[in-house]
């Protein structure tokens, strides 16, 4: 995500777009921040038989990572290389960006804190349907 300040444009943010465990950093995406998040974030709220799925970019293959979500009794789900369409999380963050940009927040807080907003009003129905559109049973 982009976001500009005063005369100064094309920031860039980053987001972990996990429902349940989200996650923002003003820094780019690495192994560090992305294993950082799996342990402070996403890992404590798994569960045995818990699911991750998960792209293929290199950092999502870490071994700490993997070692964290398996302590947890859950399993990693690697997709094929470009198959965004099996990605539940795909139609997620579709919908939250476009809710984000009708709220036109230009500072780094405020994008903060809508996405905070944003991200809780995504229903448990709505999500088992992301599921379901990306071919998977979901109960």
């Amino acid at each position: 995500m982009r976001y500009s300040v005063g005369h100064r444009s094309g920031r860039s943010i980053r987001a972990i777009p996990g429902l349940t465990a989200p996650f923002i950093v003003d820094a780019p995406m690495s192994r560090r921040i992305f294993e950082a998040w799996i342990e402070t974030q996403l890992a404590p709220t798994l569960s045995k038989g818990d699911v991750v799925i998960l792209d293929n970019v290199g950092f999502h293959k870490s071994e700490r990572a993997v070692q964290l979500v398996k302590e947890r009794g859950a399993w990693l789900l690697f997709l094929p290389a470009y198959s965004p369409d099996l990605n539940p999380i795909e139609m997620a963050f579709s919908k939250l960006k476009t809710l984000l940009r009708k709220r036109a927040e230009r500072s780094f807080d405020a994008i903060t804190k809508a996405l905070g907003e944003i991200v809780g009003i995504f229903s448990v129905e709505e999500c088992l349907n992301f599921f379901r559109a990306a071919g998977y049973e979901a109960e």
